[in-house]
């Protein structure tokens, strides 16, 4: 599992003046990148001849609470799954305090 913190931007909030549903994704790709860097899945900065390795076929997300200005979140990423041909990750986003 991969861990990583973020603080809440002003930027990311909408007009409930709360983060936006779409921002969490951005979040998720952050989390996602790191973890995958870890494994060796993939590397940093890219070779000259290093291509994408994979495509995002799916996401989803279940928003139980949300999150505000300045907030401190961390975010989690598992491997889930992982088959011949792809792989499942899940993630999980907490307030620091909560």
């Amino acid at each position: 599992m991969t861990e990583i913190s973020i603080t809440v931007r002003s930027t990311d909030m909408d007009a409930d003046r709360n983060v936006n549903n779409a921002v969490y994704f951005s979040y998720f790709e952050q989390s996602r990148l790191e973890h995958l860097l870890r494994l060796g899945v993939i590397r940093w900065p890219p070779g000259p001849t290093d291509r994408p390795q994979f495509a995002l076929a799916e996401t989803s997300a279940r928003f139980r609470a949300p999150a505000y200005h300045r907030d401190v979140l961390t975010v989690s990423t598992r491997t889930l799954e992982v088959r011949t041909r792809g792989f499942s990750l899940g993630f999980e986003v907490r307030r620091v305090g909560d």
